[in-house]
């Protein structure tokens, strides 16, 4: 089998992780709005590629399922709106965005530690 060019779906999988965490916590040095929103920019890109290798790792791993696969990954996309509307009532109730980070901070050590599960 020939080997295809680009990186394995961990290599990107891991530099995703890796660039939307730098990004997230980029977010703690800067004040003015430019540099917070190039930060988020930056979490973004890392942020954005994640649920595509989810996908396709999960259907490399269980073709036969692939409905019920894809019913579950977007049912944890819709759980998204779940974590946004905590890290809005956090911000709220500290009355800081600084509140919000660390959830975000503690779901991304999380995407971390998934590295270690993506088959090689």
């Amino acid at each position: 089998m020939q080997k295809r060019p680009g990186f394995s779906e961990r290599t990107f999988f891991k530099y995703s992780v890796v660039v939307g965490f730098l990004g997230l916590i980029s977010m703690l040095f800067f004040s003015p709005v430019s540099g917070i929103i190039a930060c988020v920019v930056i979490f973004g890109i890392g942020y954005a590629n994640l649920f595509s290798i989810i996908f396709s790792l999960s259907l490399k791993l269980i073709p036969e399922r692939a409905n019920e696969i894809s019913s579950l990954l977007i049912a944890g996309v819709s759980g998204g709106a779940i974590i946004t509307t905590l890290l809005g009532i956090s911000s709220d109730f500290f009355g800081s965005q600084f509140s919000a980070i660390v959830i975000l901070t503690i779901l991304w050590i999380y995407m971390i530690g998934l590295i270690k599960m993506v088959p090689r």
